[in-house]
């Protein structure tokens, strides 16, 4: 299956967690396995609202060796994670 046949749901910034557990469940069925691949592949699907929050990473991936899949989850949990302890305050 092509990358271009996958079809993720849309993101839920209300739980990112489950999110990107059936973000994994279908990149795996696809036989996609590598972490670039996945990175690009989320990466196209985000809306503007969180590409902007990890701008910086997307426009500067890290390479394959580092597990650039791993690091956009974390750095989008972390700016969600900002965003609600500032809508609490």
């Amino acid at each position: 299956m092509s990358a271009s046949n996958i079809r993720l749901p849309a993101f839920n910034p209300n739980d990112p967690k489950m999110w990107f557990l059936q973000v994994e469940w279908t990149l795996k069925h696809a036989g996609i396995t590598t972490s670039a691949e996945k990175f690009e592949i989320v990466e196209a699907v985000l809306d503007p609202i969180y590409t902007q929050e990890v701008h910086g990473l997307l426009f500067n991936p890290p390479p394959e060796a580092e597990d650039p899949f791993t690091k956009l989850k974390e750095a989008l949990r972390e700016c969600l994670g900002l965003s609600i302890q500032n809508r609490i305050r």
